[in-house]
């Protein structure tokens, strides 16, 4: 990219399209710039009152090494702005507006944000140590190992954006940054204290009993009520009722009145659901869940300008989870492969038989398998399987599958892959043997073949262009699945 190096007095807004100047702050006296709108701009050095950056906003500039202290940066907008290694101390960045900017390794101290706006930004091991955010509203971002430190909130401050690892120490938070949020959790929380209301009404704080309570009250917004169950667990590996209504397509739909924010909030969940997968805090069922939401919502879209928009909205975020699937489905079919006829797994519990057939009733019944031998295997206890159905094998080892979070997973398809060859010949099967599974996962990906309506995930042969969930039996509660998980230890090659 073609660069222009400024030492010394006023400069002009770059010309011409992808060109830069370079502004050493330390070395400028005078004015910036007259101008407005700074564009392509690359400051470093210290930012001083002489250079007057009030006067300005900055759209594709970038921030190196900047330190600013005491500036003031009121109704300064930042666009597409890059803000890498530098140090904000006690700046008014007041009533400007922030979007699609990206801030690194930085630090905000005792800086004010009020009446401001952040919309589609991105946070990574960003420090905000003191600084005053009532009525700023950061909306649609994301925050990555940031830390908020005796922050004031007055409000809410936060909506619609994905936490990873963001720590919130003596600053206080309005419910409603937990229930329209992902990520935030009280593990990452010290000396912090939860209001009903903003500051400035009437307010009570609410302490972590009462959120069960808010669980109840919100019992038909999902968003609430996995915001809640993540910031009180830590995780979202629990189930029951109020879990499965969360992934129930009909509780999305109600939320919002217009397409856009829909995608937005489905876009959130994705993204804060792989986040979880990827730090083992959600099994691969709730993947499988949405993955299949996301797959209905391309189904029904229309043929339109609305069709159009949800198709590539949703789209994105099916492929995004195929990726997670596809894993899980090879994993499965590796397994298929190396299991003999007989399931063997190991459990949590005394070796009977009677014992097991009681506490996964609903599993054998589900599956159309039945336990025929517990054995003591160490400390732990081997179950044996043997399928009462066609195909029974195969629904068990996927619901099993389901259970694991990504570390399992892993782990699993390790010990697959490292497996010694068998000794001998595999017996020939049939072509009516539904044991034979090979041609089940030679997988796709392209348009789908009904009107091109949708590019999808492929499975051939027995797996329609249908529901996974469906096909390999996995519409089961998430309490059954956090059931299994307490009791299944692993499965046995």
């Amino acid at each position: 990219m073609p660069k222009d190096l400024v030492r010394g007095q006023d400069t002009s807004p770059p010309a011409e399209p992808g060109r830069t100047i370079e502004v050493n702050l330390d070395e400028l006296e005078g004015k910036l710039h007259e101008g407005v709108d700074l564009v392509g701009y690359r400051l470093t050095g210290q930012a001083r009152q002489i250079h007057d950056l009030s006067s300005h906003n900055f759209i594709s500039c970038v921030f190196d090494h900047v330190f600013a202290n005491e500036i003031d940066l009121t109704r300064c907008d930042f666009k597409d702005v890059l803000v890498k290694d530098s140090h904000f101390r006690r700046c008014l960045i007041q009533a400007s507006t922030h979007s699609t900017s990206f801030y690194s390794n930085s630090t905000f101290e005792e800086c004010d944000f009020t009446n401001g706006a952040h919309t589609g930004c991105e946070y990574r091991h960003v420090t905000f140590a003191a600084c005053q955010l009532s009525n700023l509203l950061t909306k649609n971002s994301r925050l990555t190992d940031c830390t908020f430190d005796k922050c004031e909130t007055r409000t809410h401050v936060f909506e619609g954006n994905v936490f990873l690892r963001t720590a919130f120490i003596q600053t206080n938070l309005e419910l409603r940054t937990i229930l329209l949020n992902f990520g935030i959790k009280r593990a990452l929380t010290s000396g912090c204290r939860i209001r009903d209301e903003r500051a400035s009404e009437a307010h009570t704080f609410v302490d972590e009993h009462e959120l069960r309570t808010v669980l109840e009250a919100h019992a038909t917004d999902p968003l609430a009520l996995l915001s809640t169950i993540y910031f009180t667990d830590g995780s979202l590996l629990s189930g029951g009722k109020d879990v499965d209504a969360a992934f129930d397509i009909k509780s999305w739909i109600g939320l919002t009145h217009q397409p856009t924010s829909f995608a937005q909030l489905v876009e959130s969940l994705a993204e804060f659901l792989v986040n979880c997968f990827e730090s083992d805090e959600v099994e691969i069922h709730k993947i499988l869940l949405l993955h299949d939401v996301t797959r209905e919502i391309l189904a029904k879209s229309a043929d339109d300008a609305a069709g159009n928009r949800a198709r590539l909205s949703f789209g994105g975020i099916h492929l995004a989870l195929s990726r997670i699937v596809e894993t899980y489905l090879l994993l499965l079919a590796d397994a298929l492969r190396s299991t003999p006829s007989m399931v063997h797994v190991l459990v949590k519990g005394p070796p009977s038989v009677a014992h097991f057939e009681e506490v996964l009733s609903e599993v054998l019944t589900h599956c159309g398998v039945s336990i025929v031998d517990a054995r003591p295997h160490n400390s732990p206890t081997e179950l044996m399987f043997v399928e009462l159905i066609p195909g029974g094998r195969f629904f068990l080892i996927a619901l099993l599958l389901a259970t694991f979070v990504r570390f399992q997973l892993v782990a699993h398809s390790t010990a697959t892959r490292e497996q010694p060859p068998a000794s001998k010949p595999k017996k020939k099967r049939s072509r009516s043997d539904v044991a034979k599974r090979t041609e089940f996962f030679e997988l796709s990906a392209g348009l789908s073949a009904e009107q091109q309506k949708a590019y999808e995930l492929r499975l051939k042969a027995l797996m329609p262009l249908t529901s996974l969930v469906v096909e390999l039996k996995l519409a089961v509660s998430t309490q059954l699945i956090q059931k299994l998980r307490g009791v299944i230890i692993r499965i046995l090659e």
